[in-house]
């Protein structure tokens, strides 16, 4: 089988394909950028409005529309699954993103050349793992299984050859099958399941799961993606607690679109200095956890694997 090098893919129904463009132009503004940016769908999407990003529309399985939903994330939280199944008869690596992904660093491509220590999958811990290494796991407690690193599905590095030699679609198919309902955090839940004891760590400054509290360190961690997983998102009012210049980022997006991307910058609340100061000298054992839990790792591209003996 001849492959195409890498990939970036980001997944998403029509609602958040604004969001996927902007991802996808970030990294296109990436000089010397030379993987594929490809945004899959359940649904068309249409054509892309950012020059040289591919749209594909995936065939959604059937197993995937009986299984949990949420308010906030439907079917369409576990497009990803197909989707890198369908790329990996293509491509040799895939990165996917989430559409709440901030590029931060040109430095992305890097990921492609990571030594991924004959794992199938690559991605950073859930933050609530990194303060809390021994935080209880409902999907695993669900399923009587014991306790186990578990990561954070927004950013994943997929070694293609070892996806399909491993039958990991195949694999995440049957424990739908099986264990569809222990799927609390949905697309998550079944990839940790799939792949529990057996995927490579990376490095929390690939996916930087921003929050209020791990705001103040922010700067000092350098991330290359930061991920908004919360419920304040690039494009929510400007009351989210989102510094700005991210926002501004967002913002001259949708202007260029031709949007109203100063709507976004409207009401900025003022510096509260001694509520922030109150919420530094009240959070000093989580800056330290995520201090202890960067400094695992050696620089950028040091890895842990997590292997079952």
């Amino acid at each position: 089988m001849s492959l195409q090098q890498n990939c970036v893919v980001l997944t998403c129904d029509r609602a958040y394909l604004q969001p996927a463009w902007f991802v996808a132009s970030q990294l296109t503004a990436i000089p010397g950028f030379n993987a594929d940016i490809i945004i899959c769908s359940g649904e068309d999407l249409g054509s892309s409005i950012v020059p040289g990003v591919q749209h594909h529309q995936i065939v959604v399985p059937d197993f995937i529309k009986l299984l949990p939903q949420s308010e906030r994330l439907r079917e369409f939280a576990y497009w990803r699954i197909p989707a890198i199944e369908a790329l990996a008869q293509t491509y040799e690596r895939i990165l996917y993103l989430d559409t709440d992904v901030f590029v931060n660093s040109s430095s992305i491509f890097e990921l492609f050349k990571l030594d991924m220590r004959g794992q199938v999958v690559a991605a950073a811990l859930d933050v609530h793992q990194t303060v809390r290494p021994r935080r209880r796991v409902a999907e695993y407690e669900a399923l009587g299984l014991g306790h186990s690193p578990y990561f954070n599905s927004g950013v994943l590095l997929v070694d293609a050859a070892r996806w399909r030699d491993q039958r990991a679609y195949a694999r995440m198919a049957e424990l739908c099958g099986v264990h569809g309902q222990a799927l609390s955090r949905h697309d998550q839940s079944l990839l940790n399941l799939a792949f529990k004891d057996n995927w490579l760590e990376l490095s929390p400054v690939w996916n930087w799961q921003y929050s209020y509290r791990n705001s103040f360190l922010t700067e000092w961690a350098s991330p290359r993606l930061i991920h908004f997983a919360g419920a304040h998102k690039l494009w929510s009012p400007a009351a989210g607690r989102i510094p700005r210049r991210y926002r501004e980022v967002y913002a001259h997006f949708l202007t260029a679109q031709g949007g109203s991307g100063e709507d976004l910058l409207r009401g900025d609340e003022p510096s509260d200095l001694p509520g922030q100061a109150k919420t530094l000298l009240k959070n000093l054992w989580y800056f330290n956890a995520i201090r202890r839990d960067i400094s695992r790792f050696s620089s950028a591209l040091s890895t842990v694997s997590h292997q079952a003996s």
